[in-house]
């Protein structure tokens, strides 16, 4: 009896650590082959209404090829010491190249900032879209104090 209710017990303390662990620690995944629609510009707006990112090249579903000139403007509140991130990942949200990039104006600002940047990377066989991802330079690494953009590219 003591060695039935024990094996119970222990049954039922696996089962609450499996459930634990799959509550807390299973990672999601937010990029399938399905999903390949982009994040709008009109969706990320500052308090003003406006965007606060705005890419403009490569466009939206365009072929890229390395190396890849991308030309954009964003708000000054998304620099930190003049410096933005750009990089390019896979589908399955892996990346492929990662770049800090400089303002090419002054960044103290709360208008839009110009940014250029020139990525230089190669292409994982068999890859044939990814995204192109411009986030926040946030060195505090606080989640409330981040936010990116993405457009989906596909390689040539």
């Amino acid at each position: 009896m003591k060695k039935r209710n024990a094996i119970l017990i222990f049954s039922l303390l696996l089962l609450l650590v499996l459930i634990i662990f799959l509550v807390f620690f299973k990672k999601e995944n937010n990029f399938n082959n399905e999903d390949f629609s982009p994040v709008l510009v009109e969706d990320i707006v500052a308090d003003n209404g406006g965007p606060e990112v705005i890419i403009d090249y490569p466009q939206e579903g365009e072929i890229i090829s390395a190396p890849l000139s991308v030309g954009g403007r964003a708000k000054g509140t998304w620099f930190f010491e003049a410096n933005i991130v750009v990089s390019l990942i896979d589908i399955a949200g892996d990346i492929i190249t990662v770049s800090g990039v400089q303002a090419s104006e002054d960044w103290m600002t709360v208008e839009m900032v110009p940014f250029q940047a020139n990525l230089d990377f190669t292409i994982p066989e068999n890859l044939e879209r990814g995204y192109l991802v411009i986030s926040k330079d946030n060195p505090s690494g606080l989640p409330e104090y981040d936010a990116s953009f993405k457009i989906p590219v596909k390689f040539k």
